[in-house]
């Protein structure tokens, strides 16, 4: 199914580390607070409009205020030939489906100019 980008707003935002993906990923803070009560125990990460991957979310061990999506991630992660530092963009369509798009994280420095 093709989902039109321009319509999605996305959700949230994830920087792969900086050793390359792991066996899971934390979801960030503020998504876990806003949906705490509603997250569900499975959710589908959809990647090049025609290809999914089922994860399951769970509550980290290690991290009580983080959700992160475990079994089916490393799987994605190398389907998806993540780098360290790309970022991942998710957008939501539909109560457990996430599009995810992935950027390159291209590091320009910022120009100081003198105050006028």
């Amino acid at each position: 199914m093709e989902y039109p980008m321009a319509y999605l707003k996305p959700i949230f935002y994830k920087m792969v580390e900086n050793d390359g993906p792991t066996q899971s990923l934390c979801l960030p803070y503020q998504f876990y607070m806003d949906n705490t009560e509603t997250m569900p125990p499975v959710v589908r990460l959809i990647f090049k409009s025609d290809k999914y991957w089922t994860c399951d979310l769970k509550q980290a061990e290690e991290r009580t205020e983080c959700f992160s999506l475990t079994k089916g991630w490393k799987e994605f992660a190398s389907a998806a030939s993540l780098q360290p530092s790309e970022v991942l963009m998710f957008y939501q369509v539909g109560k457990n489906s996430y599009v995810v798009s992935i950027y390159l994280n291209v590091m320009v420095q910022r120009m100081n100019h003198p105050a006028p």
